[in-house]
């Protein structure tokens, strides 16, 4: 019924007015009786009582109308100032709250609107909460504006939470400033995830500053989105003259033989493209004065959502290692072809490694020798005195010279100038030895031809 009161009273007064115009003419002016003036009027009083029948009943549909449409958006106001979960309240200008939403009425532990209307801060937080609250009030009407801030509270069961709130003049019809209107938000959570993401974020410069390999990131266009020390210092660059470069037109677009090398052919692109790890072995990367460094390198896809995003190229400059491994196979060229026998054994004697005429002089093939010590060449020409002080001379780290007579496989004997020196790791402790080792019995035969024809003489 409530919803239609207004056409039903716009018809009761129709009803009324008729009835009444009946009555005053029939009983002041002496025209008829009241039965005969209310079912007889005359033309005048017809039109008179329609015209001011359908007036208020066209007012009264006016009135329902409009107040169906007032009840349906403070109905929607309400809906949604109770139905967020932000904490909305209000308040004159000496912090007395005219009002508030549920979700403020949750958080200061009231059931409803009603316990809040006339109470303050005061009444429902301790005093430091409620003077903060007041000076954050009073510093927004001084102003005039809106003002920002945020603050930690404690809900009634204990939680601590973080809100931000907004509070703002709250103005009556004629502008005035009336009170203060506020919204708090609760983003604690917010706060939490924008925490842990800054250590995450702290954790992987920390990672990236650290490590001692090149790193760097490319977007599908090949263009650098972040660059770590290591990688800017070992191609002479500055950190931030690489990020949002082309990486492949700065250190890559030639090939070793200094031929173009096409994007479309280089392996990071190709992760770009499929999506798919690749691994490079010795290739080149320019550095900024034009100069190159040998390099092996990862490229491995950045996914998200289930597709290439772009990729992180880690790299290691490998130059000094080519440089190690080129003069090692030089020295190992030149020990396989030396004509002096090479033996290396390790600290405790046992031998690792016979060049090729170790065999040739002693007749033993390095498989045999090979785990044995050197007394496989011991012979009985030396007293046992004489390998205790040799032994006690390279043990003290010191380099043993000398002559000696050892034996062949088939148990011949030759003699041999030999020396022995330890080898020491980057402790100084030993960690092997190597033996040189002259066949002179070419030297000796000569030796004797030339004394016994001194002799002849």
């Amino acid at each position: 019924m409530n919803r239609y009161k207004f056409i039903i009273l716009g018809l009761l007064g129709g009803v009324a007015i008729w009835t009444i115009d009946a009555f005053i003419d029939a009983y002041f002016f002496n025209e008829g009786g009241f039965i005969a003036e209310l079912l007889h009027p005359s033309d005048f009083e017809l039109y008179i009582r329609t015209s001011t029948t359908l007036l208020l009943f066209s007012f009264s549909i006016y009135a329902h109308f409009t107040t169906k449409k007032l009840q349906i958006a403070n109905a929607l106001l309400k809906g949604i100032r109770n139905g967020t979960p932000d904490l909305i309240f209000y308040k004159d200008k000496d912090g007395i709250y005219l009002g508030c939403n549920l979700a403020f009425c949750h958080f200061v532990g009231l059931d409803s609107e009603s316990d809040i209307i006339g109470i303050t801060d005061y009444d429902m937080f301790d005093k430091e909460l409620a003077d903060f609250f007041r000076e954050n009030d009073k510093a927004m009407l001084k102003a005039g504006c809106a003002k920002q801030n945020d603050e930690w509270v404690t809900y009634p069961d204990g939680r601590k939470v973080l809100l931000n709130t907004l509070k703002s003049p709250f103005r009556d019809a004629t502008n005035s400033v009336v009170g203060i209107l506020g919204i708090s938000r609760d983003i604690t959570e917010r706060k939490r995830t924008t925490d842990e993401m800054e250590r995450i974020r702290y954790n992987q410069k920390l990672i990236l500053d650290s490590a001692a390999e090149g790193i760097y990131g490319l977007d599908l266009e090949g263009n650098t989105t972040f660059i770590n020390p290591a990688a800017a210092r070992m191609l002479g660059w500055e950190v931030d003259a690489l990020i949002g470069q082309p990486m492949h037109d700065v250190l890559h677009h030639t090939r070793g033989d200094g031929s173009p090398f096409p994007a479309e052919q280089c392996p990071i692109y190709s992760t770009l493209k499929t999506g798919v790890a690749q691994t490079v072995s010795d290739d080149l990367f320019l550095k900024k004065d034009g100069s190159s460094i040998a390099v092996d390198y990862l490229s491995a896809p950045i996914i998200e959502h289930g597709k290439c995003a772009g990729a992180v190229v880690t790299f290691n400059d490998i130059t000094e290692r080519k440089t190690i491994a080129k003069h090692a196979t030089m020295l190992l060229h030149a020990v396989e072809n030396a004509g002096e026998a090479v033996l290396i054994t390790d600290r405790n004697a046992i031998i690792e490694y016979v060049n090729p005429a170790f065999t040739e002089i002693t007749g033993y093939s390095s498989e045999e020798a090979l785990g044995q010590t050197p007394s496989l060449l011991k012979s009985s020409a030396q007293d046992p005195s004489f390998y205790k002080e040799l032994w006690q001379t390279i043990s003290a780290g010191e380099t043993w010279h000398g002559t000696l007579i050892d034996r062949r496989k088939d148990g011949s004997f030759y003699p041999a100038l030999m020396s022995v020196a330890p080898i020491d790791d980057d402790h100084g402790e030993i960690t092997h030895f190597v033996s040189l080792q002259q066949d002179m019995t070419l030297y000796k035969k000569l030796e004797d031809q030339f004394l016994q024809a001194q002799k002849m003489e």
